[in-house]
């Protein structure tokens, strides 16, 4: 199931650097090259560059509401991956997700 929402992410990446590069390159003038207005080029860019960052974004949260459904139908909540975490990394950061050099100071454990 993974691999599709990969394959999901490659595709929306790849369409957001080939919209990034038909902007730089018609910034750069090479769309005269192609014989393409500047105007038709630049808005083809903006429009690869958005679909690849629309359906990137929208791909992540399909994958994340997948899988927390997936997690609920085999009876993980939210509580007791929290409480887990608490318990079993006292002194891990949640927001960033790195360890705390000295204990943590006002955190209360579960």
């Amino acid at each position: 199931m993974y691999k599709w929402f990969y394959l999901i992410y490659k595709i929306s990446y790849a369409i957001g650097i080939v919209g990034y590069a038909v902007i730089m390159l018609t910034l750069f003038g090479f769309n005269i090259l192609l014989l393409i207005k500047p105007q038709v080029a630049m808005d083809f860019g903006l429009l690869l560059l958005f679909y690849g960052l629309y359906y990137g974004v929208v791909g992540r949260d399909f994958a994340e509401v997948c899988s927390d459904k997936m997690a609920s139908h085999i009876g993980v909540s939210i509580s007791v991956m929290i409480i887990f975490v608490f318990v079993v990394f006292p002194n891990l950061k949640i927001l960033c997700k790195s360890y705390c050099i000295y204990p943590c100071i006002g955190r209360t454990h579960v």
